[in-house]
C-alpha cells in the first residue's frame, strides 16, 4: 500500500493511529515508509488530520489504514 501511494506522489504522510489497543503504532508505520518521503508523526488521527488540512489547498486528503482510523477521521471533514 505504502509503495502505491509513493508512487501517487504523495505531498506528505501523516503517521498516525486510532484509538484501538491493536493499532500499529504511528512511529512502526512511518518506519515503513521510502526514505525520500515526507512525513510526520502525530500523536492522533485529528492531529493529523487537522493538518493535512492546513496544507491542502483544495488538494484531496486520502485517509487509509484500518476502518477504526477512518471512522475517527470522516467527522473532521465538512463535505
Amino acid at each position: 500500500m505504502i509503495k502505491t501511494l509513493d508512487d501517487l506522489k504523495v505531498q506528505k504522510f501523516y503517521c498516525t493511529q486510532p484509538k484501538t489497543p491493536r493499532a500499529l503504532e504511528a512511529v512502526k508505520i512511518a518506519g515503513l515508509l521510502p526514505l525520500n518521503a515526507k512525513f510526520e508523526v502525530c500523536e492522533d488521527v485529528q492531529t493529523a488530520v487537522k493538518k493535512a488540512q492546513a496544507i491542502a489547498n483544495g488538494e484531496i486528503i486520502l485517509v487509509t489504514g484500518s476502518l477504526y482510523t477512518v471512522a475517527e477521521a470522516l467527522p473532521l471533514f465538512n463535505n
